[in-house]
């Protein structure tokens, strides 16, 4: 159920309280699930929580009701936690419930149902017939834990104190229990870029929802690497558009292949034409020039755009890095949870407002060059005016 608890994790900062709590607890017990065992396990609790039910009105206390509910809440945080959804802090956010014990009932089964639909066609084998009238895990989500805090309140229980005491037990109890395991919410590769979250001029990046990809193994060829990254960007391509999550992190290991321009440029390419390779839909990224206007590369069928940011670049550049070499992949999607783009009439005032940022921090950003919009361009950026050497198609 994150990584494991010896390294650090990367969580969310925008999650509730108790979801950051419930993240560090997961990481001490190995690492979040992968999503698909998670729904297994919501069909378990709801199994449970029908026992624990039929033997309250054969005269039980309501106790193993209340700690069902709980588990039903942490197992569904933690897919919260995993797609960057934020969820109310507890039940005080959620208003007064007027449903009966039975709709209630009704509706938790529902919405178990909408979210292991979800889940399926994001780390599942089952596509949808069409994601019109889709309903995401951030909007489910949220349902269901209002639907788990209303039945606690027909049973007069205490459901956020109950929470908090499985979370406690948990930490102690489960340690060792389970296998550690990798998760690209909580990505060390995300701990390593935060410092460029942080430190961009650009508006929307330290609110964004990113994933990362599994450590660079430096005795590992980029095709092995390429081979542990791509379940993660697969899962990352079906659910970004529809879970708002903004990018995807790769973290180069520090290597030859990035210590100077020339260097990066091939690798950058090199990794660039192995994800097509390895695309498990038809890619068509390289079967024709890609210097002009209107390419953009692909993968699983999701257009992306692509930053490299890299100790490269002087510490007045936009694409600086401290340390790492790392690239990130933008679904074009993700710009439109930010109104930017030729649809939205705020978009000039927008881009022209972060511009401004970059300008008034001295950072160079050279916004002549994005204005042309040939994308091939934009990924690996010049250091300076005139720089020939970040061609990496040639």
């Amino acid at each position: 159920m994150g990584v494991t608890g010896r390294v650090e994790i990367y969580i969310f900062p925008q999650l509730s309280r108790r979801q950051k709590q419930l993240a560090r607890v997961i990481s001490e017990l190995g690492g979040y699930w992968p999503p698909i065992s998670a729904v297994a396990r919501i069909l378990e609790e709801l199994g449970e929580f029908a026992e624990a039910y039929s033997r309250f009105n054969l005269g039980s206390s309501d106790q193993n009701i209340s700690e069902e509910l709980a588990d039903l809440w942490i197992i569904t945080a933690c897919i919260a936690n995993q797609f960057c959804i934020c969820l109310p802090e507890g039940g005080t956010e959620f208003p007064q419930s007027q449903m009966s014990l039975a709709e209630d009932m009704t509706d938790l089964f529902a919405q178990a149902g909408q979210i292991a639909r979800a889940v399926n066609y994001y780390d599942g084998p089952k596509p949808p017939r069409s994601l019109h009238n889709w309903i995401p895990l951030a909007k489910v989500i949220k349902l269901f834990h209002r639907t788990l805090y209303s039945i606690a309140q027909n049973f007069k229980i205490d459901l956020d104190s109950t929470i908090e005491q499985k979370l406690a037990i948990s930490s102690v109890r489960d340690k060792g229990r389970f296998a550690d395991s990798f998760d690209p919410s909580a990505a060390t590769s995300l701990v390593r870029f935060e410092p460029i979250m942080r430190s961009t001029k650009c508006t929307f990046a330290p609110a964004a929802h990113l994933w990362g990809s599994p450590d660079w193994i430096g005795s590992q060829s980029l095709r092995e690497n390429v081979r542990l990254v791509l379940p993660h960007l697969i899962r990352f391509t079906k659910c970004a558009q529809t879970e708002g999550i903004d990018g995807f992190i790769i973290n180069y290991a520090e290597s030859s292949a990035t210590l100077n321009m020339p260097a990066l440029a091939r690798n950058f390419r090199d990794l660039l034409h192995e994800l097509a390779d390895q695309d498990p839909a038809v890619n068509r990224s390289f079967r024709g020039p890609v210097d002009r206007l209107g390419w953009q590369f692909s993968f699983n069928g999701t257009r992306l755009f692509i930053s490299v940011f890299s100790p490269i670049y002087q510490a007045t550049h936009s694409r600086h890095s401290p340390s790492d070499t790392f690239v990130m992949f933008q679904p074009e999607t993700s710009f439109d949870h930010y109104s930017v783009g030729s649809a939205y009439p705020q978009s000039p005032a927008i881009k022209q407002r972060i511009r401004k940022a970059f300008e008034d921090s001295n950072i160079w950003y050279p916004h002549q060059l994005i204005d042309t919009r040939v994308e091939a361009r934009l990924y690996l950026l010049p250091r300076q005016d005139g720089d020939a050497e970040t061609e990496w198609w040639i």
